[in-house]
C-alpha cells in the first residue's frame, strides 16, 4: 500500500518480461552459435530485427492504451511473448526461423513493458506520480542484474534448448496471473482524493477561504478610501504636474 495525503492507493505488483530478451541475448549467442555454426554476426542480425519491430511498433502499441483498457493490451502481448520465446527451445538450423522469432518478439515487447503499464498507473495516481512511476522503472534495472546469471546457471545445468522452454514457461506463469489482477481507476474521484484535491473543496476550507477573501477586499476598500486623493486622477497635464512634482510649478 502506498498512503498519499491520508487515503491509500493499492500499488499492484507489474511483471514486466521485455527486458528478457535484451538481457539474456548475450548468455544465449555462444551456445547457439556453437550448436548450429552461425557467426555472431548473422545471429546478432535477429536481434536488430527485434529492435526495428519494436521502433516500428511503439507508436501504434502507444495509442492502443487511450482506447483500450491496459490489460487487453499487456495479456495478448505477454502471451505472444512467453510462447516465441519458449518455441526458441524448438530452433531448426534455418537461420530465418530465429529472424522470424526475434522479429514476433520485438513487436509484442512494448506491450508486455513500461508503456502498457504506465497507463494503469496514471489513473489510480495524481500526487507523488513520479514516485510511483520510479518504482515501476526499477523493474528493469533489477532485471539486468538477475537475468542474466540465472540464464547462465540454467544452461549450465539444463542446456540452452530446456533455459529457452523454462523462461518462456515462467513468463506465462507469473506474467499472466499479475496481468490480470492490473486494473484502471473506476472513479475519477478517487483520483483527486489522492492528489488532495477534494480537500480544498470542503465546506470548511471553503469557508475561510472566502472570510480570508471578505478582509482583504475590506482592507483594500478602506486604503483606497484613506488615500483616495492621491488616487485620483488629474484632469489636466497642469495638475498632473502639481501632483506628481514637489518642486514648483513652471510658469507658462
Amino acid at each position: 500500500m502506498l498512503r498519499i495525503n491520508g487515503t491509500k492507493n493499492r500499488v499492484n505488483v507489474f511483471a514486466s518480461f521485455a527486458s528478457l530478451l535484451v538481457y539474456t541475448f548475450g548468455v544465449f549467442l555462444k551456445p547457439v552459435a556453437a550448436e548450429f555454426g552461425w557467426s555472431r554476426p548473422a545471429i546478432s542480425a535477429a536481434f536488430g530485427l527485434a529492435a526495428l519491430g519494436i521502433a516500428a511498433c511503439s507508436s501504434p502499441l502507444g495509442l492502443l492504451p487511450d482506447r483500450f483498457p491496459a490489460r487487453r493490451i499487456i495479456l495478448p502481448c505477454l502471451t505472444v511473448f512467453g510462447l516465441a520465446f519458449a518455441s526458441l527451445s524448438m530452433l531448426t538450423h534455418h537461420l530465418w526461423h530465429l529472424n522470424a522469432v526475434f522479429l514476433v518478439l520485438g513487436i509484442v515487447g512494448n506491450g508486455t513493458a513500461h508503456l502498457a503499464y504506465s497507463r494503469a498507473i496514471s489513473t489510480w495516481f495524481h500526487a507523488r506520480r513520479g514516485v510511483v512511476f520510479t518504482v515501476l522503472m526499477t523493474g528493469g534495472a533489477v532485471g539486468a542484474m538477475v537475468l542474466p546469471p540465472v540464464a547462465q546457471a540454467l544452461i549450465h545445468s539444463a542446456g540452452w534448448r530446456d533455459t529457452f522452454a523454462i523462461l518462456g514457461v515462467v513468463v506465462l506463469a507469473i506474467g499472466l496471473p499479475f496481468a490480470l489482477q492490473v486494473r484502471e481507476c473506476p472513479s475519477p474521484a478517487r483520483l483527486r482524493r489522492s492528489a488532495g484535491i477534494d480537500h480544498f473543496r470542503s465546506p470548511k476550507v471553503t469557508h475561510t477561504k472566502n472570510t480570508i477573501c471578505r478582509w482583504a477586499r475590506k482592507m483594500i476598500g478602506d486604503i483606497i478610501h484613506a488615500e483616495g486623493v492621491r488616487f485620483a486622477v488629474p484632469s489636466s497635464a497642469p495638475q498632473a504636474r502639481n501632483l506628481f512634482s514637489s518642486g514648483p510649478t513652471p510658469v507658462n
